[in-house]
C-alpha cells in the first residue's frame, strides 16, 4: 500500500464519527445545475458526503475512492440512509486497468455527471491523465464533467487538515489538457469563499465542461 493510500485511510479512519450531513458548497452548486434524476460518478467521493447528498435528491450515484476505509464508511452510511438503491460504492484507483470497465458494469450508458471535489490537487499528474482519459470516455451527449480544486494560488495559505500531498493547479493549464481530450470548459470561476471551511479560506477553481463539438 503507498503512503497516500496510508494517509486516506486513517484520515478516514479517524472521520467515521464525524461526518458532516450537510453537502459541499460545490454540491450544492452542481445539483442547483443539473436537477435530480442524473446519474453521478463521483470521483475521490471520500466519505460520502456529496455523493449520499446527491442520492438523497434522487440522483443515481456510482462513488469511487482508493481507500477501503473510506468506501466501507460510505456502504454503512448508505445503508442507514436506507439509499442501496440509489447509491454503489467501488474501490478502486484512477489509474487501475479495470476502472473504466467497473463504471461501465454500474452504469447504463446513458448521459451522467462525472464530479469530483477537492480530488484532482491530492494526486499527481499521472494520475489526473488517467482521470481526464476516464471522464473523456464517460462524457458523451448531454453528460458533464465538473471539477473543483486548489489553484496555484493557494499554495502559501493556511489549512486547517493536516499536511498531505497537495499539487496546487493552474487552472488554465487544466484547461488545456481536458480540451485536448476533446472536452470543453463551459463554465470556470475562480477564488476565495467557494470552499471555506473555519480558517481555511481556500483558492479554488470550478469547472464546468461538456463534449466539445465540431466546428
Amino acid at each position: 500500500m503507498n503512503q497516500g493510500n496510508l494517509y486516506w485511510n486513517s484520515y478516514y479512519d479517524a472521520a467515521s464519527g464525524v461526518v458532516s450531513e450537510s453537502p459541499s458548497q460545490f454540491a450544492a452548486f452542481v445539483i442547483g445545475e443539473i436537477g435530480a434524476g442524473r446519474t453521478i460518478v463521483d470521483v475521490g467521493c471520500g466519505t460520502g458526503r456529496d455523493a449520499l447528498f446527491f442520492a438523497r435528491h434522487g440522483c443515481r450515484v456510482v462513488g469511487v475512492d482508493a481507500s477501503p476505509v473510506a468506501v466501507e464508511l460510505c456502504l454503512r452510511r448508505r445503508d442507514e440512509l436506507g439509499l442501496s438503491d440509489r447509491a454503489a460504492f467501488v474501490c478502486d484507483e484512477v489509474g487501475s486497468a479495470s476502472l473504466s470497465e467497473t463504471l461501465r458494469a454500474h452504469l447504463n450508458g446513458g448521459p451522467v455527471v462525472v464530479y469530483a471535489r477537492f480530488f484532482l490537487h491530492a494526486i499527481d499528474e499521472e494520475a489526473e491523465a488517467s482521470f481526464i482519459k476516464i471522464a473523456s470516455e464517460l462524457v458523451c451527449e448531454r453528460s458533464i464533467l465538473a471539477v473543483e480544486f486548489r489553484t496555484h494560488r493557494d499554495s502559501m495559505l493556511r489549512k486547517e487538515t493536516p499536511g498531505h500531498f497537495r499539487r496546487y493547479i493552474e487552472p488554465a493549464r487544466l484547461v488545456a489538457r481536458l480540451g485536448a481530450s476533446g472536452l470543453q470548459v463551459d463554465y470556470l470561476v475562480e477564488g476565495f469563499g467557494y470552499a471555506k471551511y473555519r480558517a481555511d479560506d481556500a483558492h479554488t477553481a470550478r469547472l464546468v465542461c461538456t463534449r466539445a463539438t465540431a466546428a
